[in-house]
């Protein structure tokens, strides 16, 4: 019996739909950067933050759907190139941050913070509050332990940008080692399998 294969969406469907799909994403991240920044007119009542912050939620948004159109007008062979590589760093970067700082606002930032909680266990749903202890905790680490994955992103990427585009190796991913603290055990391990 033969098997069904699954039918190939066509390119350019593909591209439309990418290019759609992002761009949603990104006008209702500047909406939203939009109404933060005062360019749009909104109750100021209805901000629980800093305008701040909600223009870095909105950023996310923004630069996802940017990146993801992005991604679908270069095709397979448009993002092996030096100059797109670039771009979409900048832009994976730019996002990261953005994500990072709203979870660092919270856990660290000064003011009051209510949390709730909601646990599920089937068709049974539970609601309470957490202690505000509790919720700074769990968002303040959360960002602190991406901030430091961003961090680590930042500099091995750029390091394999900076070399050429291959995996980061030998003095360049010293480098990125070096700037990070970190010792290079792996290619230490690799150097003694050799021997």
């Amino acid at each position: 019996m033969k098997q069904d294969q699954p039918k190939q969406v066509s390119p350019g469907c593909s591209l439309a739909i990418s290019i759609a799909f992002g761009g949603i994403f990104a006008l209702v991240g500047a909406y939203i950067v939009s109404i933060s920044l005062g360019l749009l007119p909104s109750n100021p009542e209805n901000f629980k933050a800093p305008r701040l912050v909600v223009a870095a939620a909105g950023m996310v948004f923004f630069l996802a759907g940017v990146w993801v159109a992005f991604q679908a007008g270069l095709g397979a062979w448009g993002a092996d190139t030096p100059l797109a590589k670039w771009v979409q760093y900048i832009l994976a970067l730019a996002m990261m941050v953005a994500f990072v700082s709203v979870f660092l606002w919270v856990g660290l930032g000064s003011g009051e913070r209510q949390f709730e909680t909601s646990t599920s266990i089937g068709p049974v749903t539970t609601t309470g509050t957490a202690s505000e202890g509790e919720g700074r905790c769990i968002f303040g680490g959360f960002g602190i332990l991406a901030g430091i994955g961003v961090l680590v992103y930042a500099v091995r990427q750029g390091a394999k940008l900076l070399s050429g585009g291959e995996a980061p190796t030998g003095q360049s991913q010293q480098a990125a080692g070096a700037a990070l603290g970190l010792s290079n055990d792996l290619e230490h391990s690799g150097e003694n399998k050799k021997e």
